[in-house]
């Protein structure tokens, strides 16, 4: 009867060690599973970190970009008067065609000549300075 005991301890120890043996194996798989994305979650943690430091420092020079601009606005707000009292002073002198030298169909010939050759200028010009802010408005 003793024996029967013996085996049977015996055989529960050994089903006890043998269930301890699969947990601590899954557990250190489990565990080195874990590591490794710990390793990938620190390097992802690190790129981000080094995002946001560009991040902020695009921030700060667009803040100053936005900054100039708005001075430079509130500089040419302020010279809008004088500009304005500079324009009135200009004299705008209006040719006057006499009468007997051209007739209206011949005049209305010039205007047009005038007109075909001002845009083919300015064609030109555009296409030798695209980026000119005269080219972009028109």
């Amino acid at each position: 009867m003793f024996s029967k005991i013996r085996l049977i301890a015996l055989s529960g120890l050994l089903v006890l060690a043998l269930s301890m043996s699969y947990m601590t194996y899954t557990l250190i798989g489990d565990v080195g599973k874990l590591e490794e994305r710990n390793e990938q979650l620190v390097k992802d943690l690190a790129a981000q970190v080094e995002d946001i430091k560009r991040l902020e420092t695009s921030c700060k020079i667009d803040s100053e970009v936005a900054f100039e601009t708005i001075e430079r606005a509130e500089e040419m707000t302020q010279k809008i008067p004088e500009i304005m009292e500079a324009l009135d002073k200009i004299e705008v002198k209006q040719n006057e065609v006499p009468k007997n030298e051209q007739t209206p169909k011949q005049a209305s010939d010039a205007v047009r000549a005038d007109s075909e050759l001002m845009r083919l200028l300015d064609e030109a010009y555009c296409t030798a300075a695209g980026d000119s802010a005269y080219c972009t408005a028109r």
